[in-house]
């Protein structure tokens, strides 16, 4: 997924200025934490691109790549419980030496 953004998206963004460098230094939000919390997006421009082919096959490919990953993550949870399950299962019935 880190790759799809570094080689897509974020050329993208760039490409159509979405990216709304005012508003990143106005409020100098310059630490990931505080960015991940705020708005760096010019919407105006975001939206002059919805409904184009290259956004929509973008975002085609986002939701493909974020189901996979949720599914992914989703498996791994449920094979993580089972494993919990079975390892409390031998605790109790072996006995400890």
């Amino acid at each position: 997924m880190s790759e799809f953004k570094e080689e897509h998206l974020k050329p993208y963004l760039a490409k159509h200025g979405i990216n709304d460098t005012k508003e990143l230094f106005n409020n100098h939000q310059l630490s990931y934490y505080e960015l991940r919390e705020e708005s760096v997006f010019s919407y105006s421009k975001f939206k002059e691109q919805y409904g184009t082919v290259e956004l929509d096959q973008m975002l085609f490919d986002l939701g493909i790549r974020t189901s996979w990953a949720k599914t992914a993550l989703e498996d791994l949870l449920k094979t993580n419980k089972n494993l919990q399950l079975d390892l409390t299962n031998v605790l109790r019935t072996e006995p400890f030496n």
